[in-house]
């Protein structure tokens, strides 16, 4: 008891409680050893039955408790599932389940780009704070233009405020191949308007007014046969437009927003190429307060000699006036 009584305290009820801040150093070989004698009997004496769909899942109480706060507040209450020694886990597959039990087990990394979101979304219902905190690392390294709206829609449901923050940042920095992709097209308002706005943004203004106006055509974009608009290094920037389709009031809507969306841009940044451009494109004309701004703009050049042009002519390498 002396030997203990160095490292912990003794309570009230003369139980020995271990103190935070005095614990002994953690010896791995010794921790990994006894690590493998709970995974040689982990199949003995388990005293909780989980069923997951039509799979049953012998467990133990100190394992579930500790690792989820689920299970531990199951356990602490008078529920039927405590005095029953077993639940049912609605939301969640057989499949997924199993791989928790691995992770909580036997410490398994189970995680691919495959089950990176049905696990995230099972830690969360489970309240497995640790696999919560893996998933949001791994998902972070996985956002894509390809999969970042349902990426993004899953952060929101489980208000992950790390992974939305994340999924801007992707689209700010990957910006030039979304826009290339078919997913572009289906980009809230309020998303374009975070991106346009972002510090992390990869591509010139000129490309941030090409994409605007991309994004402004839908219409025109949903009628063409699938096919190349420009092709810049290599790269399309309008590729095959799937089964893109959006009615004539969302369009509509759209193009009333241009004038917002060129806010967020550094129009007086553009080149002059693309401010002769935007001084006749039909969506421009048709948006008063968005032709306002640019002749604005324009004006503004030419008083100025169009100076800043002249010096920064050439600096992207994504702009597709070069």
């Amino acid at each position: 008891m002396k030997h203990f009584i160095m490292f912990g305290r003794e309570t009230e009820d003369n139980q020995l409680s271990i103190t935070g801040n005095m614990l002994p150093k953690v010896d791995l070989e010794i921790a990994t050893d006894v690590f493998k004698c709970f995974q040689d009997s982990m199949e003995n004496f388990t005293d909780f039955t989980v069923l997951v769909g039509v799979t049953k899942f012998n467990c133990h109480r100190i394992f579930l408790s500790s690792c989820s706060g689920f299970f531990e507040a199951l356990m602490r209450t008078d529920m039927r599932e405590k005095s029953e020694s077993s639940c049912t886990i609605e939301g969640i597959s057989p499949d997924i389940f199993g791989l928790i039990l691995d992770v909580i087990y036997k410490g398994r990394n189970v995680l691919s780009e495959e089950n990176m979101l049905e696990l995230w979304m099972a830690a969360n219902q489970l309240q497995i704070q640790f696999l919560i905190t893996a998933c949001e690392k791994f998902v972070t390294k996985h956002v894509t233009p390809q999969n970042y709206k349902f990426v993004l829609n899953n952060a929101e449901l489980l208000h992950s405020s790390t992974i939305i923050m994340e999924v801007k940042n992707v689209l700010a920095r990957s910006y030039f191949d979304l826009v290339c992709s078919d997913n572009f097209m289906q980009v809230s308002l309020k998303e374009l308007l975070e991106i346009l706005r972002n510090n992390n943004l990869s591509v010139c203004p000129d490309f941030c007014v090409y994409s605007v106006l991309k994004w402004a055509s839908a219409d025109d974009y949903s009628n063409k046969p699938d096919e190349l608009l420009i092709v810049q290094n290599g790269r399309s920037v309008w590729s095959n437009k799937g089964d893109y389709h959006e009615d004539a009031e969302s369009i509509k809507h759209r193009r009333s927003c241009l004038n917002n969306l060129l806010d967020a841009i550094q129009l007086n940044r553009v080149s002059k190429e693309c401010l002769s451009l935007l001084i006749i494109n039909k969506y421009i004309i048709e948006n008063k307060d968005a032709i306002f701004k640019v002749n604005l703009i324009a004006a503004d050049r030419i008083m100025n000699n169009d100076v800043w042009y002249q010096n920064t002519r050439g600096t992207c390498k994504h702009c597709f006036l070069h």
